[in-house]
């Protein structure tokens, strides 16, 4: 079995978290310390306050989606006990659900006062582009290790040995890791420009997005960071409440814990899976109002000014 945490991994584990940690400061420090004015005005601070004020507009709305969704993942999650196969088609759909109707949650009343009508319609195209992204995103990744695992292998054959060459290689993985996010943060703007009507895909979405990748990856990193630092606990905890509740309790014969329709599996469906999942979601919604925040910043408020000029 495969243990990430092996004692000859550490090289690479230690490499990825010194490139892309120095990589990730430098790029928090710079978006926050960024000018207020200019093409590139879109700072994490700009996106992280109007992200905050734009869901507390809609707060009605995006907990009832939140907890939706996140009851949703745990009922996929039974179907998958029950069946016994990938129900990774469901979870994709259930995704591309998320990302519509928050953004339509959230750009509602924007694009009502830009004078822009938002269409009924357009789940299939976040559905569709949500798969072409996630399969963008693992060719990217693939091709970021292809590269290092080449780089090693031409370091060993020019007779350098060691861990030095792992260490720099994971270094500058991590690094171009930090990079391509900014890249995905720009081209995530498709899923609102999709959700408002427009038909463009990854090109549109760069050209919207001049200026606002920084800030906008800034901020996402910035929820994953807090995500993780949730997670973690909440992990530990579920599995020793679920030890202590099911800890004391009779088994039959043959019986295993993971069988379904044990009171450890309940337990740990109730008290696991569905706390989990509520902070999942919770973290994709905060992450779409994010992108919708640098939206409305870089693309909505600048061709809202400009027809306010054209009218004066």
């Amino acid at each position: 079995m495969f243990d990430l945490f092996r004692e000859e991994n550490w090289p690479v584990l230690i490499g990825l978290g010194i490139g892309g940690g120095l990589a990730l400061a430098s790029l928090i420090l710079l978006s926050f310390l960024r000018p207020t004015t200019g093409p590139s005005a879109t700072s994490a601070r700009a996106v992280l306050s109007l992200a905050v004020e734009t869901a507390s507009q809609c707060a009605g709305s995006l907990v009832l989606l939140w907890i939706s969704v996140s009851v949703g993942y745990t009922v996929v999650s039974l179907l998958y006990s029950l069946i016994g196969r990938s129900t990774s088609l469901f979870d994709t759909m259930m995704t591309a659900v998320l990302i519509f109707l928050g953004h339509r949650a959230l750009l509602d009343r924007p694009a009502r006062d830009a004078g822009i009508e938002m269409p009924e319609t357009g789940y299939w195209r976040i559905l569709l582009r949500s798969v072409v992204f996630g399969l963008l995103g693992l060719a990217a990744a693939a091709l970021v290790f292809l590269c290092a695992a080449l780089l090693v292998a031409l370091a060993a054959y020019a007779g350098v040995t060691g861990d030095g060459p792992l260490y720099l290689v994971s270094a500058l993985a991590g690094i171009a890791a930090i990079r391509l996010s900014i890249l995905f943060a720009r081209l995530s703007f498709l899923y609102p420009a999709s959700v408002l009507g427009q038909r463009d895909w990854f090109g549109g979405a760069l050209q919207r997005s001049a200026g606002a990748g920084p800030g906008l990856a800034t901020s996402l990193w910035i929820l994953a960071l807090a995500a993780t630092a949730l997670v973690i606990p909440v992990m530990l905890w579920s599995s020793a409440l679920i030890d202590v509740i099911v800890g004391n309790l009779p088994v039959r014969p043959g019986e295993l814990p993971g069988d379904f329709g044990t009171a450890r599996y309940w337990a740990t469906l109730v008290f696991e899976e569905l706390p989990l999942n509520l902070l999942i979601v919770a973290y994709c919604l905060c992450s779409i109002a994010c992108v919708s925040a640098a939206y409305r910043l870089a693309v909505l408020a600048p061709d809202r000014a400009k027809t306010d000029s054209r009218h004066n």
